[in-house]
């Protein structure tokens, strides 16, 4: 830990010299002093450059981004969903983990492991099972479904829910999961497209006033709009003028492929194939925008953003020394683990790893549906005669 806070350190200085250029710039000084000013801003560049990368360069940017960004926005997620499940007047002022958030921590780290040891056997077909080879998606029908489950059941526990409050929670599961057994495949490509777009409740429920809400809600309507655009061929124009690679042999990647895998019940027509993936690698960039700055973000006590060295130290405070040096160095070293494999290869084990994250997002949803307390009128009455005097 002491290295990576010294490597945090030599980073600050670079970062105290640019700030100490653009802060000169008085119209530039608000964006440092005003969280949701500078996050909406972060966000349009953010879209505008996933818009266009998306569009031009749509597997590469399905192949690079995981592999750079993927973990990390993994451990974010788990960090942060603690922070939805507990009391919103809780989360605002107390913003470190306790007890409960390491247990949850701890619970899912463990599901996550167990789910991705299964997936990369079986996709590697380690079991010489009598079944055709898995793509890194599709995994095994009912596992993630399964990890759900328990997610949810191990939160619930954590969290000491009354059975009012775990019968709320399940109620929000329960369409999902019915839906998932009936329609298995479905389901799991549907989530391949739609999960990115969980992370904007995340970011809603972290706003701490009604401007960072109405940041986070206009970023979501924005990003919604640009998929529903892409996918009515809004911007099929830059196509013809500038078409992307359908195929990259070397990552046995293809526009054909990913669509199937996302809608695999509409026959993979070229046309929604194309703005399949365009939308994913859109919504994806999104998805880990959110995860690894807007939310935690939203967590600082301070309106201005915090440096290298004091996001290293909140995340010790949160895990411990030594739990923190492990985050941040699987996190930086998959990066380098990645090297070592072939793209296709490297692809597998990153979704193997990540494919329990989505659900992780999901339950916690529900985890925060079940943790909501009702406010009993008569209080609310006295609470409003008391503030209109």
């Amino acid at each position: 830990m002491s290295v990576i806070l010294g490597v945090a350190e030599m980073l600050d200085r670079v970062r105290s010299e640019i700030l100490r250029v653009t802060l000169e710039l008085r119209w530039l000084r608000p964006f440092f002093q005003r969280r949701w000013l500078r996050l909406g801003a972060l966000f349009a560049v953010a879209a505008l450059v996933s818009l266009g990368v998306a569009l031009l360069f749509p597997l590469w940017a399905l192949l690079i981004g995981p592999l750079v960004y993927g973990v990390p926005h993994i451990f974010s997620s788990m960090r942060y969903v603690h922070f939805a499940v507990i009391e919103r007047g809780e989360g605002r002022a107390r913003i470190e983990f306790d007890g409960s958030g390491r247990r949850l921590f701890a619970a899912s780290f463990l599901l996550l492991f167990a789910v991705a040891s299964y997936r990369v056997f079986v996709t590697m077909n380690v079991f010489r099972l009598e079944m055709p080879q898995l793509s890194e998606w599709a995994g095994s029908s009912y596992l993630e479904l399964i990890a759900l489950m328990l997610t949810f059941f191990a939160g619930a526990w954590i969290y000491r829910f009354a059975s009012v409050g775990a019968l709320r929670g399940l109620t929000l599961l329960l369409p999902f999961c019915a839906v998932f057994i009936r329609f298995p495949m479905q389901t799991i490509g549907a989530m391949v497209l739609l999960h990115n777009f969980v992370a904007f409740a995340y970011w809603l429920r972290a706003a701490r006033t009604r401007t960072e809400g109405a940041v986070a809600f206009l970023a979501l309507l924005f990003a919604l709009a640009v998929t529903v655009a892409i996918f009515m061929g809004a911007f099929d124009v830059v196509y013809r003028v500038a078409p992307p690679s359908r195929v990259l042999d070397f990552a046995s990647m293809s526009v054909e492929s990913t669509g199937r895998l996302i809608a695999p019940y509409l026959g993979g027509s070229e046309a929604f194939c194309l703005h399949a993936s365009i939308a994913f690698a859109f919504g994806q960039a999104l998805h880990y925008f959110i995860w690894l700055k807007a939310i935690p973000d939203q967590f600082h006590t301070s309106e201005a953003p915090t440096s290298f060295r004091q996001s290293a130290k909140l995340l010790e405070r949160d895990f411990g020394m030594k739990v923190a040096g492990l985050l941040i160095l699987l996190s930086l070293g998959a990066i380098v683990f990645w090297s070592f494999f072939s793209f296709q290869m490297a692809r597998m084990l990153y979704f193997s790893i990540a494919s329990y994250h989505g659900y992780l997002e999901i339950a916690g949803l529900a985890l925060w549906a079940g943790n909501l307390k009702r406010v009993d009128r008569s209080e609310a009455k006295q609470l409003r005669q008391l503030v209109q005097g």
